[in-house]
């Protein structure tokens, strides 16, 4: 009985962690996405660098560490190092004064991020009951989209305050997060070691239905790219004309719909309609893109939801199929994380890079301003159509 009070009480703390720690790092991004683009006067196109550079070294991180500990559980328990080191190099930033710093600091805080989040998830993922994963997990992400939400009515609050007192607010939650992670692998670590082992290998491989989730969600993560990293903050801002505190006040709204509705469609899939549930996020997908160009604001932040919900669902039911059906579930959730981050830093410099090419070239429709850049997506999202249609006419295989 006291084993079990513990794992809830790990389960409950690493939900907290993740909450807590996409609080502080989300109120840090505007800042520095601010800080680039009217501080430094860069373009769209090298402050969308910001970004990628945090992903892409996220995405060589988690796989690989990912493999390591289905080799060697112990290493979970340097996550929560990573985390405390993580926090302290949001403060730096206090220190940039070129695009150059920014991007190689991200790095770094990307390759510490691939090692605390997906470790994080594999984690909640083992130690659930088997019954009850896939609405952890769910639980999980929705709460980590929520922090997403009030990191952006945090910045909406402080953005008048110095640099210096931003940053220290956003390390604060961060060492939060650091410590409440220490606390739940202290209370978990028995079951670290004990979880389920099978024959190792000596190579990654994975089985063909994990590959087709890794390959989907480097594809959906390419085309809603453009509601990600510090580039939105920059489109959002300028297509609307809002001010910094209004642009973030948007965006909390828009991912507070998100979550409420990303739940209500997660719902069916746990009630056994998995393929149909990601054939509905990738029509979301392609819908959302039109709807980003109209430069509305009533229409514009439909186009955003609709693409967070997408992303927001297709998290935990992609993470909950690998941790059930995986041989390998640390390196496979690795892997669509590396996927899922390499598809949204592709999106992000094709994004901003159209973006900076066609920024004063818009065509009014109906007295409705039409901007060009999100469309490079739509090519992409075509594929995801493809997909859908696929998933919905193949005969059922096991859960996909």
């Amino acid at each position: 009985m006291k084993q079990y009070g513990e794992t809830w009480a790990s389960i409950i703390l690493l939900i907290a962690a993740g909450f807590i720690g996409t609080l502080g790092f989300r109120s840090s991004i505007p800042v520095i996405a601010f800080l680039g683009r009217d501080v430094l006067q860069l373009s769209a196109f090298l402050v969308s660098f910001f970004y990628p550079g945090y992903m892409v070294s996220r995405a060589l991180s988690s796989i690989t560490l990912g493999y390591i500990v289905d080799r060697a559980p112990r290493v979970i328990y340097l996550v929560p190092l990573f985390a405390a080191v993580f926090a302290l190099t949001i403060y730096c930033y206090v220190y940039a004064d070129n695009w150059v710093f920014i991007v190689l600091l991200r790095m770094v805080q990307g390759f510490l991020g691939g090692c605390i989040w997906p470790l994080v998830q594999y984690l909640v993922a083992q130690i659930s009951p088997q019954n009850l994963k896939g609405r952890i997990l769910s639980v999980y992400f929705a709460l980590g989209s929520a922090g997403i939400l009030l990191g952006n009515v945090v910045y909406a609050t402080i953005v008048d305050y110095p640099l210096s007192r931003k940053l220290a607010i956003s390390t604060s939650f961060f060492l939060v997060a650091a410590l409440f992670m220490l606390t739940a692998i202290y209370l978990t670590r028995q079951r670290i070691v004990y979880y389920r082992r099978r024959e190792q290998r000596s190579r990654i491989s994975f089985e063909r239905p994990v590959l087709y989730v890794v390959f989907s969600g480097f594809l959906l993560a390419l085309c809603v790219a453009f509601a990600f990293g510090d580039i939105v903050y920059i489109y959002v801002s300028e297509v609307l004309s809002l001010t910094r505190s209004d642009t973030a006040l948007l965006l909390a709204f828009c991912s507070g719909l998100s979550i409420c509705f990303s739940y209500i469609i997660s719902w069916f899939a746990d009630r056994g309609y998995e393929r149909e549930t990601l054939a509905l996020t990738y029509i979301l997908v392609a819908a959302s893109i039109p709807l980003i160009s109209i430069g509305s604001i009533y229409i514009l932040p439909l186009g955003l939801t609709l693409a967070l919900i997408s992303i927001r669902v297709f998290h935990p039911l992609s993470r909950r199929y690998i941790a059930l059906h995986c041989s390998m579930p640390a390196t496979g959730i690795g892997a669509v994380n590396m996927a899922t981050n390499l598809g949204i830093s592709l999106g992000l410099i094709v994004f901003s890079r159209t973006y900076d090419y066609l920024e004063n070239i818009r065509t009014i429709f109906l007295g409705l301003k039409i901007n060009y850049a999100p469309y490079v997506l739509l090519i992409f999202a075509i594929l995801l159509i493809v997909l859908a249609i696929k998933l919905l006419t193949a005969k059922r295989i096991g859960n996909v």
